[in-house]
Protein backbone atom coordinates (compact mmCIF):
# COMPACT_ATOMS: atom_id res chain seq x y z
CA UNK A 1 0.00 0.00 0.00
CA UNK A 2 1.35 3.42 -0.99
CA UNK A 3 -0.61 6.60 -0.40
CA UNK A 4 -0.64 10.18 0.78
CA UNK A 5 -3.77 10.51 2.91
CA UNK A 6 -5.57 13.77 3.69
CA UNK A 7 -6.54 13.51 7.37
CA UNK A 8 -8.78 16.58 7.19
CA UNK A 9 -11.00 15.49 4.30
CA UNK A 10 -12.97 12.38 3.40
CA UNK A 11 -12.74 11.06 -0.14
CA UNK A 12 -15.92 12.96 -1.03
CA UNK A 13 -14.34 16.22 0.13
CA UNK A 14 -16.33 16.61 3.33
CA UNK A 15 -14.42 17.54 6.52
CA UNK A 16 -13.31 14.76 8.90
CA UNK A 17 -13.44 14.95 12.69
CA UNK A 18 -9.79 16.07 12.62
CA UNK A 19 -10.45 19.03 10.31
CA UNK A 20 -8.11 21.86 11.28
CA UNK A 21 -6.38 19.94 14.09
CA UNK A 22 -2.88 18.51 14.01
CA UNK A 23 -0.84 17.59 10.95
CA UNK A 24 -2.96 17.23 7.83
CA UNK A 25 -1.15 14.68 5.64
CA UNK A 26 -0.13 11.09 6.36
CA UNK A 27 2.32 9.07 4.26
CA UNK A 28 1.64 5.32 4.15
CA UNK A 29 4.17 3.11 2.35
CA UNK A 30 4.33 -0.66 2.85
CA UNK A 31 7.12 -1.64 5.20
CA UNK A 32 7.53 1.85 6.63
CA UNK A 33 5.88 3.40 9.70
CA UNK A 34 3.22 5.93 8.71
CA UNK A 35 4.41 9.53 8.93
CA UNK A 36 2.30 12.66 9.50
CA UNK A 37 3.28 15.84 7.62
CA UNK A 38 2.21 19.48 7.71
CA UNK A 39 2.23 20.10 3.95
CA UNK A 40 1.28 18.08 0.89
CA UNK A 41 4.65 18.84 -0.71
CA UNK A 42 6.51 17.33 2.26
CA UNK A 43 4.25 14.26 2.20
CA UNK A 44 4.74 13.77 -1.55
CA UNK A 45 8.53 14.02 -1.14
CA UNK A 46 8.64 11.42 1.65
CA UNK A 47 6.27 9.14 -0.26
CA UNK A 48 8.41 9.26 -3.41
CA UNK A 49 11.66 8.77 -1.48
CA UNK A 50 10.37 5.70 0.32
CA UNK A 51 9.01 4.15 -2.85
CA UNK A 52 12.37 4.70 -4.55
CA UNK A 53 14.36 3.35 -1.60
CA UNK A 54 12.25 0.24 -1.11
CA UNK A 55 11.55 -1.52 2.16
CA UNK A 56 13.75 -0.54 5.12
CA UNK A 57 16.54 -2.69 6.46
CA UNK A 58 15.70 -6.11 7.95
CA UNK A 59 14.85 -6.60 11.59
CA UNK A 60 17.61 -6.12 14.15
CA UNK A 61 16.50 -9.30 15.92
CA UNK A 62 14.61 -7.66 18.76
CA UNK A 63 11.32 -9.09 19.98
CA UNK A 64 8.04 -7.24 20.04
CA UNK A 65 8.33 -6.86 23.81
CA UNK A 66 11.77 -5.23 23.56
CA UNK A 67 10.59 -2.81 20.92
CA UNK A 68 7.44 -1.94 22.88
CA UNK A 69 9.60 -1.08 25.90
CA UNK A 70 11.55 1.39 23.75
CA UNK A 71 8.31 2.83 22.35
CA UNK A 72 6.88 3.23 25.85
CA UNK A 73 10.03 4.94 27.13
CA UNK A 74 9.55 7.52 24.38
CA UNK A 75 6.18 8.49 25.87
CA UNK A 76 7.74 9.86 29.08
CA UNK A 77 7.01 13.43 28.03
CA UNK A 78 3.26 12.91 27.74
CA UNK A 79 0.72 14.01 30.32
CA UNK A 80 -0.04 11.52 33.12
CA UNK A 81 -3.22 10.53 31.31
CA UNK A 82 -1.34 10.04 28.05
CA UNK A 83 1.38 7.96 29.72
CA UNK A 84 -1.23 5.75 31.36
CA UNK A 85 -3.01 5.19 28.04
CA UNK A 86 0.32 4.23 26.45
CA UNK A 87 1.13 1.90 29.35
CA UNK A 88 -2.23 0.13 29.04
CA UNK A 89 -1.81 -0.30 25.29
CA UNK A 90 1.72 -1.64 25.77
CA UNK A 91 0.55 -4.15 28.37
CA UNK A 92 -2.01 -5.58 25.94
CA UNK A 93 0.55 -5.86 23.14
CA UNK A 94 3.19 -7.48 25.35
CA UNK A 95 0.62 -9.86 26.81
CA UNK A 96 0.04 -11.35 23.37
CA UNK A 97 3.19 -10.74 21.33
CA UNK A 98 6.08 -10.01 23.74
CA UNK A 99 8.31 -12.97 22.87
CA UNK A 100 7.78 -12.97 19.11
CA UNK A 101 10.49 -11.59 16.80
CA UNK A 102 9.13 -8.32 15.47
CA UNK A 103 9.65 -9.22 11.82
CA UNK A 104 7.62 -12.42 12.20
CA UNK A 105 4.40 -10.69 13.22
CA UNK A 106 1.65 -11.50 10.71
CA UNK A 107 -0.60 -8.48 10.01
CA UNK A 108 -3.53 -10.82 9.34
CA UNK A 109 -3.13 -12.35 12.79
CA UNK A 110 -2.96 -8.88 14.33
CA UNK A 111 -6.24 -8.03 12.60
CA UNK A 112 -7.89 -11.21 13.92
CA UNK A 113 -6.55 -10.58 17.43
CA UNK A 114 -7.80 -7.00 17.53
CA UNK A 115 -11.22 -8.02 16.19
CA UNK A 116 -11.68 -10.55 19.00
CA UNK A 117 -10.19 -8.46 21.80
CA UNK A 118 -12.23 -8.54 25.01
CA UNK A 119 -11.93 -6.97 28.45
CA UNK A 120 -13.56 -8.05 31.71
CA UNK A 121 -16.57 -5.95 30.72
CA UNK A 122 -17.09 -7.34 27.23
CA UNK A 123 -15.71 -6.54 23.76
CA UNK A 124 -12.87 -4.01 23.79
CA UNK A 125 -13.88 -0.50 22.80
CA UNK A 126 -12.80 1.07 19.49
CA UNK A 127 -10.78 3.57 21.53
CA UNK A 128 -8.74 0.83 23.25
CA UNK A 129 -8.20 -1.02 19.97
CA UNK A 130 -7.02 2.18 18.32
CA UNK A 131 -4.46 2.82 21.09
CA UNK A 132 -3.20 -0.76 20.88
CA UNK A 133 -2.78 -0.47 17.12
CA UNK A 134 -0.90 2.80 17.61
CA UNK A 135 1.45 0.99 19.98
CA UNK A 136 2.05 -1.81 17.47
CA UNK A 137 2.65 0.55 14.57
CA UNK A 138 4.93 2.77 16.62
CA UNK A 139 7.03 -0.10 17.94
CA UNK A 140 7.29 -2.57 15.04
CA UNK A 141 5.93 -0.68 12.05
CA UNK A 142 9.37 -0.44 10.44
CA UNK A 143 9.67 -4.23 10.13
CA UNK A 144 6.01 -5.34 10.01
CA UNK A 145 3.61 -3.78 7.52
CA UNK A 146 0.54 -2.98 9.62
CA UNK A 147 -0.78 -0.30 7.27
CA UNK A 148 -3.66 -2.55 6.24
CA UNK A 149 -4.79 -3.38 9.78
CA UNK A 150 -8.00 -1.58 10.66
CA UNK A 151 -10.03 -1.01 13.81
CA UNK A 152 -13.58 0.37 14.08
CA UNK A 153 -13.98 4.13 14.19
CA UNK A 154 -14.94 5.65 17.50
CA UNK A 155 -18.55 6.78 17.62
CA UNK A 156 -18.91 10.25 19.13
CA UNK A 157 -21.02 10.25 22.25
CA UNK A 158 -24.14 12.33 22.18
CA UNK A 159 -24.01 14.90 24.99
CA UNK A 160 -26.70 14.54 27.64
CA UNK A 161 -27.70 17.76 29.34
CA UNK A 162 -29.34 17.98 32.75
CA UNK A 163 -32.66 19.72 33.07
CA UNK A 164 -33.08 22.37 35.77
CA UNK A 165 -34.93 19.82 37.88
CA UNK A 166 -32.14 17.26 37.42
CA UNK A 167 -29.55 19.82 38.51
CA UNK A 168 -31.48 20.70 41.65
CA UNK A 169 -31.86 17.03 42.58
CA UNK A 170 -28.13 16.46 41.99
CA UNK A 171 -27.22 19.43 44.17
CA UNK A 172 -29.53 18.21 46.94
CA UNK A 173 -27.59 14.92 47.03
CA UNK A 174 -24.21 16.67 47.31
CA UNK A 175 -24.46 17.55 50.97
CA UNK A 176 -22.30 20.53 51.80
CA UNK A 177 -21.54 21.24 48.16
CA UNK A 178 -24.97 22.32 46.95
CA UNK A 179 -23.96 25.91 46.18
CA UNK A 180 -20.90 24.84 44.21
CA UNK A 181 -22.85 22.28 42.17
CA UNK A 182 -25.50 24.87 41.32
CA UNK A 183 -22.83 27.38 40.33
CA UNK A 184 -21.09 24.87 38.07
CA UNK A 185 -24.35 23.73 36.52
CA UNK A 186 -25.79 27.17 35.82
CA UNK A 187 -22.69 29.07 34.66
CA UNK A 188 -20.66 26.49 32.76
CA UNK A 189 -17.40 27.37 34.50
CA UNK A 190 -14.95 24.57 35.23
CA UNK A 191 -14.11 23.12 38.63
CA UNK A 192 -10.66 24.70 38.66
CA UNK A 193 -12.11 28.10 37.74
CA UNK A 194 -14.74 27.75 40.43
CA UNK A 195 -12.17 26.90 43.11
CA UNK A 196 -10.14 29.97 42.16
CA UNK A 197 -13.03 32.38 42.69
CA UNK A 198 -13.05 34.78 45.64
CA UNK A 199 -15.42 37.49 46.88
CA UNK A 200 -13.82 40.16 44.69
CA UNK A 201 -14.85 38.21 41.58
CA UNK A 202 -18.56 38.64 42.36
CA UNK A 203 -20.24 41.72 40.92
CA UNK A 204 -23.42 42.68 42.83
CA UNK A 205 -24.46 44.90 39.92
CA UNK A 206 -24.47 42.14 37.33
CA UNK A 207 -24.84 39.17 39.68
Amino acid sequence: MMAVIDLWRHRDGTPTKRDGRGLRWRVVVAGWPSTACRTRAEADYINAARIAQGRPRPSDGRTVGERVDVWLAGKAGLSPKGREAARVAASWVKGEWAGMPADEVDPAQVQVWLAGLRTDHGPASPSLKHKILQCLRGSIGDVADLSGVRVPSERPREPRFLSAEDLVRLADECHGWEAMVMLLGTTGIRVGECCALDVADVSPATR
